[in-house]
């Protein structure tokens, strides 16, 4: 008789670590991760998903669904093999990501070299789906574009309320997006008393660089950037 496939996954101690570059579970090199939600459920109550600086932490896709309570997923370094790379802590491809509390936190692949510029999303990366963040802080993540959160490629929305904390996330080299970096797919929306604070990007948009963009609260204060400090309209 075959087992039963796993559909959800509930974190709510300990600490689950990355070991070998390849990850723990993952497709391949680009796509390992240390747990992969593919159209499952991750629940992240407490406890801590570590990448190790070897593997990105968490890659949901397929209408898979992640859930930040609390805890913390940091130390995640998604791999650069061939094109860019996305989301050094969580990469949700077609899926979505709701985070009410937690810490993400000190994900960062970034070398200093020209090729950084292909790395994106050092706390989050989007690709086709939604971020709604109310609660929690990403932190002290760094990639090319999108230090915090990048959304590129597909289409969807990030949401910044409640008492979200983007802070001191950057983007390095010539980029752009320190605390958030979104094409023109997506919308973002920040309100209510979220704060974007002290990220920095290189070229533009300090702390927010997007086409879609309404502000109906909250405070984007203390962010640097060449063009931008606060926000950049690309």
């Amino acid at each position: 008789e075959e087992a039963e496939e796993t559909r959800s996954v509930d974190v709510k101690t300990g600490r689950i670590k990355a070991t070998q570059d390849n990850g723990v579970l993952g497709h391949d090199a680009q796509n390992a991760a240390v747990i992969a939600v593919i159209g499952g459920t991750l629940c992240l109550e407490d406890g801590i998903i570590d990448g190790n600086h070897r593997v990105r932490c968490v890659l949901a896709e397929d209408s898979g669904r992640v859930y930040v309570e609390g805890g913390a997923v940091m130390n995640g370094k998604a791999l650069l093999v061939g094109g860019a790379q996305f989301g050094n802590g969580i990469y949700v491809r077609n899926g979505s990501l709701n985070m009410t509390g937690g810490v993400i936190a000190d994900n960062n692949a970034n070398t200093g070299e020209w090729y950084d510029e292909y790395r994106r999303g050092g706390g989050i990366a989007l690709k086709d789906g939604s971020l709604d963040i109310s609660g929690g802080i990403i932190a002290n993540n760094r990639a090319g574009v999108g230090g915090g959160i990048c959304a590129e490629g597909g289409s969807g929305s990030i949401t910044i309320n409640g008492e979200a904390v983007i802070a001191e996330n950057t983007s390095s080299l010539y980029s752009w997006g320190g605390g958030i970096a979104a094409n023109g797919s997506y919308q973002v929306t920040v309100g209510e008393d979220a704060l974007i604070s002290r990220n920095s990007a290189k070229s533009g948009g300090g702390g927010i660089m997007a086409k879609k963009l309404t502000v109906t609260g909250g405070q984007i204060t203390g962010n640097e950037a060449h063009t931008g400090g606060g926000i950049a309209a690309d």
